[in-house]
């Protein structure tokens, strides 16, 4: 959905904020390194956003998924740097949500998400309606077994699960919610086969990212610095390549399946993707220093090489993919109530 009566405001934002970007380039190794200048974001009304837990953007429009307010979601359109509302409404009337754990861009639509219910799985697309005035009209597609969930460019989805009797990460389904595969290697310790199946996906949680054409995913450790590359090839996802460059130690017969006993260092947070290159928040602090935010971001192509390290002025999470002028939007939360910030990463 374009529109052309916000045009010039997007231009001469991005031409104003192109010189702050950052400074102390270098390169080495091939890999770039530098500092990235986080500003607030030029949007009015400010959102009051209570705790965030994760946002998309699709096209000119951000949904925020917050779970410390009236409605479950905020959206803004960045274009015209106006915020619509909050919506999705809670409740167990018509129309109502109990919840929502996901949402998740379209390939292919810039005006639309998916959101996935936490108390019955059902998935639903959401569309941006109107002009001057906003607001989000809900679709059932179908119910999917999963926790969180992806849109493919096949038409199908992908889906990631907590607790389950498989080791692997991915979850594939078809069109009609039906399960073809699971894939992907969380590359435990050769200790972990011990605890079983149950404990090891507690321990090696995964999140992922989906490229915007669908073609291509990017599993991301929680907690740790691990990650896997995958590409669409007709129905199946293609291994491309993993690392994991850990030290983390899982107490299994303690039940810390996390690892985490608050001396260790949290190092991957969350991550986002476009077509050309998968971008990573890392932390490095330890776990009760940590309040879950990174100030370091790094990127990696779609082969799995590392490419970027960049430095950001402000602590941020819940990134969005880059548009097409490198423009990141995240959630800052440097001591003060959350807000939104943007930075660019060209």
């Amino acid at each position: 959905m374009m529109k052309f009566y916000c045009a010039w405001f997007a231009l001469s934002t991005v031409l104003i904020s192109m010189p702050l970007t950052g400074c102390s380039v270098q390169k080495a190794n091939d890999i770039e390194r530098r500092d990235i200048l986080v500003e607030d974001a030029e949007i009015a009304p400010e959102p009051m956003i209570g705790r965030p837990l994760s946002m998309q953007r699709a096209g000119d429009y951000l949904l925020i998924l917050d779970n410390k307010t009236d409605s479950l979601a905020h959206l803004v359109d960045v274009a015209c740097g106006r915020y619509a509302g909050d919506f999705v409404a809670k409740g167990v009337g018509p129309g109502e949500f109990g919840n929502v754990v996901m949402f998740s861009t379209i390939p292919g639509r810039d005006d639309a998400f998916t959101l996935l219910r936490a108390d019955n799985r059902d998935l639903y697309v959401a569309e941006v309606e109107g002009t001057d005035s906003l607001y989000l009209t809900y679709t059932r597609i179908l119910n999917l077994d999963t926790w969180n969930v992806g849109s493919l460019a096949d038409g199908g989805y992908i889906g990631t699960d907590g607790y389950v009797e498989y080791p692997e990460i991915f979850t594939m389904f078809d069109r009609e919610g039906h399960v073809t595969g699971h894939y992907g290697d969380r590359m435990p310790e050769d200790r972990a086969a011990k605890a079983g199946n149950v404990a090891m996906t507690a321990a090696y949680q995964f999140g992922f990212a989906v490229s915007p054409d669908g073609r291509k995913v990017v599993a991301i450790a929680s907690g740790d610095e691990a990650a896997a590359f995958f590409r669409l090839e007709a129905d199946t996802l293609r291994a491309v390549n993993q690392f994991r460059n850990s030290s983390m130690k899982h107490r299994f017969a303690d039940g810390q399946y996390l690892g985490v006993d608050g001396h260790e260092e949290v190092r991957f947070l969350e991550g986002t993707a476009d077509n050309e290159r998968v971008y990573i928040l890392y932390d490095g602090r330890q776990l009760d220093d940590s309040n879950w935010t990174g100030n370091m971001l790094w990127v990696y192509d779609w082969d799995g090489n590392k490419v970027g390290e960049y430095a950001l002025s402000r602590r941020v999470r819940a990134m969005t993919a880059p548009d097409e002028f490198g423009r990141i939007y995240a959630i800052s939360q440097d001591g003060t109530d959350p807000i939104l910030v943007s930075f660019s990463v060209r």
